[in-house]
């Protein structure tokens, strides 16, 4: 198996997480952070061991647009 380390994702407009199964409805037990507050200038950094499959979901909203979010790890192959 090869490890490649790399940006899974990133977008300019996020600041809560939302991890879910492929097809999932939305529902509370898929929230890492809900209603997390970030404060202006400030950054949060989490080190989570996650395991995704190729089909599941991360969803990110944010009450205003200057917000960034990046997702970082690795993908096994």
């Amino acid at each position: 198996m090869a490890n490649a380390y790399k940006v899974l994702g990133q977008t300019g407009d996020a600041s809560t997480a939302v991890d879910r199964p492929a097809g999932a409805t939305e529902a509370n037990e898929h929230y890492i952070a809900k209603g997390t507050t970030i404060a202006a200038n400030d950054s949060i950094t989490l080190t989570l061991g996650i395991t995704l499959a190729d089909t599941d979901v991360i969803t990110v909203t944010a009450s205003t647009a200057d917000v960034s979010f990046s997702v970082f790890g690795t993908e096994i192959s």
